[in-house]
């Protein structure tokens, strides 16, 4: 679609983003992957229960946090940040428009999911309103 080809290119070319001091970030790219491809793949790829828990994973880690004030994982650098909020980006939008085509049954997980994206401190405007070419507080 023409929101997945805008947004493709934000992420790194080689695929997951280096994004952070912390695993989660590549292993949510994984899960969010594997998510979008049993999406694609439809009735005939998975059934519900396999697609409810690649939901429940990927809510797992959309959930889990570094810090005490907002859900967000520990950057090294703000390039590393960017990364992540591109990844993030991309596929909320990526799961948007995969909506039409889900599985009646399997919509509510998909708005249930974007919920959790949306609540990122990583897409927090006070972040995004301190990147500058050196955010505050971010290495370089």
């Amino acid at each position: 679609s023409l929101v997945h080809s805008i947004f493709s290119s934000l992420v790194s070319p080689l695929g997951a983003p280096e994004c952070s001091a912390s695993r989660e970030p590549q292993m949510l790219y994984a899960l969010t992957e594997r998510l979008l491809a049993q999406i694609g793949a439809g009735a005939a790829g998975c059934t519900d229960a396999q697609l409810g828990s690649t939901f429940d994973e990927t809510d797992r880690v959309l959930a889990s946090t570094h810090k005490e004030s907002i859900v967000s994982f520990l950057y090294a650098s703000a390039s590393s940040l960017h990364d992540c909020q591109a990844m993030l980006l991309a596929f909320a939008l990526r799961l948007l428009d995969s909506i039409p085509v889900v599985r009646y049954s399997m919509r509510a997980r998909c708005y249930q999911t974007l919920q959790l994206v949306l609540r990122r401190g990583e897409l927090n405007q006070l972040v995004l309103d301190q990147l500058g070419p050196e955010g505050p507080g971010l290495p370089a």
